[in-house]
């Protein structure tokens, strides 16, 4: 693709003559397979970024034909208002480029047409009287006004849409934040339980070893007593066991 984006005059003009060659697919009717439609369009794009740059595929240049047709009736649509709403005064007309006026006869609708003829008529009544040139002058300004105040009231509306569009970023965003705050302390937490479960496990271990040891103690201390108590009266070491009689009862 190129660097420039804006269609040159060149490239309308080609695109002009090749929509001449097939007027049903420039006037919209769908007459034709759409293979055929596809392949006409592949065309148009192969001759057109020939000329370029720009390049465009051929969708895009489809809406590119779209767009001028569109916006020559806009300016066919505004020249009508002009002429109804004049009441005898100054009629403030766009004009036509040789390359819309022959677009508008040869791809417009019989209405299209007939307010063309229409348009062409009043401007060259207006071009052959005799109009001040500061009326001209005066229109012409009146005409920058208006775009400069269009493209103003386009500029104010993309930078409201930029601040809705941030403000609401910054809304998710802090929400976000919010919840992460949230997740963060209850994992600190858990993990002050866990350290807490792990000390807490620790003292029992030792404390199960504390004990084990007393109690190994006593059973040596134990061990150690019945040792010298041996050694000190052997006969409790080797004396038989007594056997104590019971006297023998008969009965009567």
């Amino acid at each position: 693709m190129g660097r420039s984006k804006v269609t040159t005059a060149e490239q309308y003009e080609k695109l002009c003559d090749m929509m001449a060659t097939k007027r049903d697919i420039a006037q919209g009717f769908q007459k034709p397979p759409k293979e055929e439609v596809q392949e006409f369009w592949e065309e148009v794009a192969r001759n057109l970024n020939a000329l370029g740059p720009p390049t465009k595929d051929s969708n895009t240049w489809r809406k590119v034909w779209i767009d001028w047709k569109c916006y020559m009736k806009r300016k066919l649509s505004h020249n009508k208002k002009e002429r109804m709403s004049t009441g005898g005064g100054p009629c403030h007309l766009q004009r036509l480029s040789p390359l819309e006026e022959s677009g508008a006869r040869d791809y417009g609708d019989s209405v299209e047409v007939e307010e063309l003829a229409e348009t062409t008529e009043m401007d060259i009544s207006a071009r052959s009287d005799d109009i001040p040139s500061t009326s001209r002058a005066n229109s012409q300004n009146r005409e920058v006004r208006a775009d400069k105040e269009s493209t103003s009231s386009l500029l104010k509306q993309q930078i409201q849409n930029q601040k809705e569009f941030y403000a609401e970023t910054k809304k998710f965003n802090e929400a976000a934040f919010g919840k992460v705050e949230e997740v963060t302390t209850y994992l600190r937490h858990m993990n002050r339980s866990l350290e807490t479960l792990a000390e807490t496990a620790v003292k029992q271990l030792e404390e199960q070893k504390r004990h084990n040891r007393i109690k190994e103690e006593l059973v040596q201390e134990k061990v150690e007593i019945k040792m010298q108590m041996l050694r000190l009266d052997p006969s409790m070491h080797c004396s038989p066991p007594q056997v104590i009689s019971l006297p023998l009862l008969i009965p009567c």
